[in-house]
């Protein structure tokens, strides 16, 4: 018996063929005295062949299965397109969940592929998280500096998040590439102008602060215009200075804890969220901030040990346990209640099962030295 290349005709009949050849890779296929199995190189290359070929037909279901089981068994890496295709894939069928913890795993498998990024930046754009999807494309850039496409899109971004510096940044490296590209030479005439804007005023609010250094609005609007311009420690320095004056209004308490959680500082931020949540009854964003500070802390945790994001200790997944009893606090705010389900979604597959919690029953989060602030 031969297993040669066919054109099919019918998915139905590729598809038959194809469980025919995965089944002989597992069982072998006997046909009277002969045992058919494939070696794991070819094994791949047929899953490879048909995972591919129904991607660029557009026949996205036909193909996740195909291009998974390529990502699970290519231990040589010798498919670097198999992640991208498969998270696209998934996006085509509308499961982007599925889409983005697949361009994760991905970027841990292959750290320097720029499709990758860009496929994780996408996904945090379509789910309208700019400052997450600025993180993916500037990563994407690093790979190719001159790649115009990541660089317009940086630029929209910026200009979303009002980040005025970053934006002209961009702009101006797509003016060089397009000299004749006459709206991006226009868009960075006017951002010179407000950076300059943007500098003065908050110098010129610095001034006046020292007349009056406890005027409220002056405060709120130094810390506004220091964070707009990625000035976090200035901008936690403001927002103290708020907390001190009017230290039961929750939007200054929240934005200092977001202003400490944009800083990278944990345990600060998870701490300001929850005096937030004190001061409202059902406050769903801060428990929301206080679950993403979990989050946070175990990408910290694993890039302090240089661990993938997908090879989790049962510490990790303790700390995802105390970030999904954060999101269910949220539930209770309407307001926040998406979010909450939406970041549950995420990490579901992340939490300790009860066989983790059997063998590991003697461990506790505090342990692990990086981690052992939220004991506190």
């Amino acid at each position: 018996m031969k297993i040669m290349k066919t054109n099919f005709r019918s998915i139905g009949q590729a598809s038959l063929v194809f469980i025919v050849l995965v089944s002989s890779i597992y069982t072998g296929c006997t046909g009277g005295k002969k045992v058919i199995v494939l070696s794991q190189s070819k094994r791949l290359s047929i899953l490879w062949e048909y995972g591919e070929r129904y991607y660029q037909e557009e026949k996205y279901q036909q193909a996740i299965p195909l291009l998974k089981k390529v990502t699970e068994l290519d231990k040589n890496r010798d498919y670097p397109n198999s992640y991208t295709y498969l998270a696209r894939s998934y996006l085509q069928v509308g499961k982007i969940d599925s889409s983005q913890l697949t361009y994760k795993f991905g970027v841990d498998v292959y750290p320097t592929n720029r499709d990758l990024y860009l496929g994780l930046g996408q996904i945090f754009y379509i789910r309208q998280q700019p400052h997450r999807a600025i993180s993916e494309y500037r990563k994407a850039l690093a790979l190719r500096g001159n790649a115009l496409d990541v660089l317009k899109r940086l630029a929209e971004l910026y200009l979303r998040t009002d980040q005025v510096t970053d934006a002209l940044w961009a702009y101006e490296k797509i003016a060089a590439l397009e000299p004749d590209n006459v709206e991006a030479r226009e868009i960075v005439k006017v951002l010179r102008k407000r950076a300059i804007e943007v500098t003065l005023n908050l110098s010129a609010l610095l001034k006046m602060l020292e007349i009056d250094p406890n005027n409220v609005e002056l405060l709120l609007r130094a810390a506004k215009a220091a964070r707009r311009a990625g000035e976090y420690e200035s901008a936690i320095d403001f927002y103290r200075q708020l907390y001190s004056l009017i230290p039961e209004s929750k939007q200054i308490v929240m934005a200092l804890a977001t202003c400490y959680y944009e800083a990278g500082q944990l345990s600060n931020a998870r701490n300001f969220a929850q005096k937030a949540a004190k001061l409202e009854l059902q406050y769903g964003d801060a428990f929301v901030l206080i679950g993403k500070v979990y989050e946070k802390a175990v990408s910290f945790c694993q890039k302090e040990s240089g661990r993938s994001a997908n090879k989790l200790s049962y510490y990790d997944k303790l700390v995802y346990k105390k970030a999904n009893e954060a999101y269910k606090m949220a539930l209770d705010d309407p307001k926040a209640r998406k979010e909450a389900q939406r970041r549950m979604s995420l990490i579901k597959d992340k939490l300790p099962t009860q066989e983790d919690d059997f063998l590991h029953s003697d461990k506790q989060i505090s342990d692990r030295l990086c981690y052992s602030w939220m004991e506190s």
